[in-house]
C-alpha cells in the first residue's frame, strides 16, 4: 500500500509540474501575442512603448535614438492592388528594416504602414549612418512575383534628450517624420530633430 501511495504521489507531482510548465508557457505565449504584430512578427505599439520606456530608463541620454518611418503613398498600393498585396509589401519592408539595424535595436510596426526603430547606445557620430541604413532598406524595389513596387519612406529621427518619457519622444519623432513627408516628392527623406529644436 505504501509503495502504491508513493507511486501515486510521484505521478501526481509529475503531472502537477507538467501542468505548471504548460500554464507558464501559455502565459508567455499570451504575453508575446499582446506585444507582437501578427502580420510582421515585429513588436506592436504596446511592445514598442514598453521597450522604449525601458531603454529611456536604463541607457544614458542622449544615447537612445528613435526613428519613426511612414511608407509614402502606401494607400495607392492597397487601392490599386488589394490589401493582400499591401500586406506582402509590409512584410518585406519589416524584414528589410530588421536586417538593416543592429541586433540590439528594436524594430516595431506601430500600425498601418508606420514603423519605428529604437536604437540604444548610439554615439553622436552614428546618427547619419543609422539614418542611411534605414533609407537603404527602401533603395531596391519590392518584387512580388511579376510586380515591382518602388516604395519610398519618410523618416523622423530624434534622440532621448528631446523628451522625458516615451510618448513625448514618440510625438517629437512623429513631428520630424511629417517634416520629411513634406519633401516626399523627392523620394525617401529623413528629418532629424536637432538639439536646438
Amino acid at each position: 500500500v505504501a509503495v502504491a501511495l508513493s507511486g501515486r504521489q510521484l505521478t501526481g507531482s509529475r503531472d502537477k509540474r507538467r501542468l505548471i510548465l504548460r500554464l507558464r508557457a501559455r502565459e508567455r505565449g499570451l504575453h508575446a501575442a499582446l506585444r507582437n504584430d501578427d502580420l510582421t512578427g515585429l513588436a506592436n505599439r504596446l511592445g514598442f512603448s514598453e521597450q522604449l520606456s525601458r531603454h529611456l530608463a536604463t541607457v544614458p541620454r542622449p544615447a537612445v535614438a528613435l526613428a519613426v518611418l511612414d511608407i509614402n503613398d502606401f494607400k495607392l498600393i492597397n487601392d490599386n492592388h488589394g490589401h493582400g498585396t499591401g500586406d506582402e509589401v509590409l512584410r518585406v519592408v519589416a524584414a528589410r528594416l530588421k536586417a538593416a539595424v543592429r541586433t540590439n535595436d528594436v524594430v516595431a510596426r506601430l500600425g498601418g504602414d508606420e514603423f519605428a526603430v529604437i536604437a540604444p547606445g548610439l554615439r553622436s557620430g552614428d546618427y547619419d549612418a543609422f539614418a542611411q541604413r534605414l533609407l537603404d532598406a527602401f533603395a531596391d524595389p519590392v518584387v512580388l512575383g511579376a510586380r515591382r513596387f518602388n516604395v519610398s519612406t519618410s523618416v523622423g529621427i530624434v534622440t532621448a534628450d528631446h523628451a522625458d518619457h516615451a510618448e513625448e519622444l514618440l510625438a517629437h519623432a512623429d513631428a520630424a517624420m511629417y517634416q520629411a513627408k513634406e519633401r516626399k516628392g523627392q523620394g525617401s527623406q529623413v528629418s532629424q530633430l536637432s538639439n536646438a529644436d
